[in-house]
């Protein structure tokens, strides 16, 4: 991503974000109406199943009040005349059109009185074992059968009444058949517009057996277990539609509706993928206008942003070439309004103010290598200096010393006491300014003095600088303990002073001790820290500022000898190898020197480490 330029990552991020802001906003609006166009499609089933349902009860009705009444004009004479009878319904057309399978009438006994339509009625047939001949003549009552009752193996609907004579005995019974199919019931045509051809519709009854199939006349088989819930729903509500699956595992939408008149259940169904194809449709066109204006976003923002970023490549191939330019072609001089046209003067007054800083810089660089050269000069007279400090000085102390030696061995015994102190004064004083001396031009090689980095044993010098303290003053008893194989690089002479000093005041301040401890060795942590214990006379350490300043000293000469140089030469030899030294003690409890050695790193008081 890092390695992608700017223009295409505009044109990414505002592509996903389009295609994040069109997807949620795809996905909120399709939720919504998918939901909305669920329970207009629920409603609508609901509404077809209701309509139908009606439609069948009423043309059932229909068909009775016509039976009904046929049988109030029937001439009562008619039983018992058949020619009268038959002549009597063939004249009843509306009756044909109802029940175009048979209309009936039936003497009390049983027996056929006259007949007419299309199904195939045998002269004298028997009736009095039918159900609907026994609950009409039983009940003296108008009975409409149920769609289980199958005479001569069809699915029928048959109307029954009785014909009541004066004195309310029955006299006949008219009834009308009709095969049970939906074009008898004259709703094809509102199944084939409102429902479509993928559509079914069914006719079951209580128990859950097929009565009646769209466009068979009878199906079969049960209801399937996954639909029974939403058919016994409508047993006890009437009506019940929802999601369900079919016979065949299919994933179905399903309206149950209960057909009063004759006690059974009209189911419609659709399979979902049908019901939800529009809105299958309106989702694939979505995605392709997503997909599509994701691609026109993404070629409209690349070359927007194309012409946006060009004046930018413009300031980038200007910076490049910036070392090369002369001073008076450096300014971008862009004349915009926009915002590349205030970075391009901010720009051009960056150039300015860095070409005066330059002409600034280039006066005080004149002015440092003018100093540079006042601070070599004032360098090679302190050299000189120190060579006269070492030469100069030392050869009259040296002579002034040995002719006071001479001269105390001169003098007559009588006048031995006087003149001995007054010559070993002289030389105690003379020896006293030559130890001054060479501290000094310690401390001035120790802040000059070329280095050369090597690796250092500091275990070796320690031990080193311990035997010959013990060798110099044999009657001393010092315990001390030397890390093994501490080693560093720095410069070994200059280690080694500063070893020969921290090691020299522990040594020194240890002298009233009955029993003397030196310690020299390294914590390891973060950095490596070098340290040098004693269990000395130790200091007061709100007075530790003044340890490695020259020529302080934190202890009266009368108790220990010295002149202030040996820390500040420590301190200064730490400071070229880019380490730093501090102090921890207490009075009469004795001290603690720290120091680190970092070649190469930033010293604490801004010198870089010479090696």
């Amino acid at each position: 991503m890092n390695s992608l330029s700017i223009k295409a990552k505009i044109s990414l991020a505002v592509a996903v974000g389009f295609v994040v802001f069109a997807t949620g906003v795809t996905y909120v609006a399709f939720r919504y109406f998918e939901e909305a166009y669920r329970k207009s499609v629920i409603h609508d089933l609901t509404l077809m199943s209701a309509t139908l349902a009606d439609n069948i009860d009423s043309r059932l009705i229909l068909a009775e009040n016509a039976l009904g009444a046929a049988k109030a004009a029937f001439p009562p004479t008619a039983s018992a005349n058949p020619a009268l009878a038959q002549k009597f319904i063939d004249e009843r057309v509306t009756l044909r059109n109802l029940f175009p399978n048979a209309v009936l009438v039936i003497s009390p006994e049983g027996r056929l009185i006259a007949a007419n339509g299309s199904g195939q009625i045998k002269a004298e047939q028997d009736f009095s074992r039918r159900d609907f001949f026994v609950a009409a003549v039983s009940q003296k009552a108008p009975y409409l059968s149920t769609i289980t009752e199958q005479p001569e193996g069809n699915a029928k609907i048959i109307v029954a009444l009785p014909v009541l004579g004066p004195h309310g005995e029955i006299s006949a019974v008219m009834a009308g058949i009709n095969d049970l199919t939906f074009s008898t019931l004259s709703i094809e045509n509102l199944i084939r517009e409102k429902i479509g051809p993928e559509a079914h519709v069914y006719i079951a009854s209580r128990d859950g057996a097929y009565l009646l199939h769209h466009g068979e006349e009878h199906h079969g088989g049960k209801i399937p277990a996954e639909q029974m819930a939403l058919f016994e729903r409508t047993l006890t509500e009437a009506e019940a539609t929802g999601d369900t699956v079919d016979c065949c595992g299919e994933r179905i939408l399903a309206s149950f509706h209960k057909l009063r008149k004759i006690n059974s259940i009209l189911m419609i169904s659709s399979p979902l993928s049908l019901v939800n194809a529009p809105l299958d449709k309106a989702k694939e066109y979505f995605l392709a206008a997503i997909f599509f204006g994701t691609i026109l976003f993404l070629f409209i923002t690349w070359g927007m942003t194309a012409r946006i970023i060009e004046p930018l490549h413009d300031m980038t191939r200007h910076v490049k070439t910036l070392p090369e330019l002369p001073h008076d072609k450096r300014l971008l001089k862009m004349d915009r309004g926009d915002e590349i046209g205030v970075l391009s003067k901010a720009f051009d007054q960056l150039m300015v103010t860095l070409e005066n800083r330059e002409a600034e810089l280039l006066k005080l660089n004149q002015k440092q290598r003018q100093r540079a050269i006042e601070l070599a000069a004032i360098n090679r007279e302190l050299e000189a200096f120190s060579s006269s400090l070492s030469h100069d000085l030392k050869t009259p102390l040296t002579s002034i010393c040995l002719a006071a030696e001479a001269l105390r061995e001169s003098v007559p015994e009588e006048g031995a006491a006087n003149a001995a102190f007054c010559l070993s004064t002289i030389l105690a004083e003379g020896e006293r300014m030559n130890d001054l001396i060479d501290g000094m031009l310690l401390l001035s090689r120790a802040s000059q003095a070329e280095m050369r980095c090597e690796t250092v044993d500091l275990s070796t010098l320690a031990r080193e600088i311990l035997l010959r303290l013990c060798l110099a003053a044999p009657d001393r008893e010092v315990e001390w303990e030397v890390a093994a194989d501490v080693v560093a690089t720095g410069d070994a002479r200059l280690l080694a002073a500063a070893m020969d000093n921290l090691i020299g005041n522990a040594w020194k301040y240890t002298a009233a001790k009955a029993v003397a401890w030196i310690e020299f060795g390294v914590l390891q942590g973060d950095e490596r820290v070098f340290f040098v214990r004693d269990n000395g006379v130790g200091f007061d350490l709100a007075k530790a500022g003044r340890l490695f300043e020259p020529f302080q000293r934190l202890h009266g000469e009368e108790q220990f000898k010295g002149f202030g140089i040996g820390l500040a030469t420590v301190q200064r030899i730490i400071q070229r190898h880019g380490g730093r030294i501090w102090a921890d003690a207490a009075p009469n409890q004795g001290a603690t020197f720290y120091f680190t050695l970092q070649p190469g790193s930033s010293a604490d008081e801004g010198q870089s480490s010479d090696c």
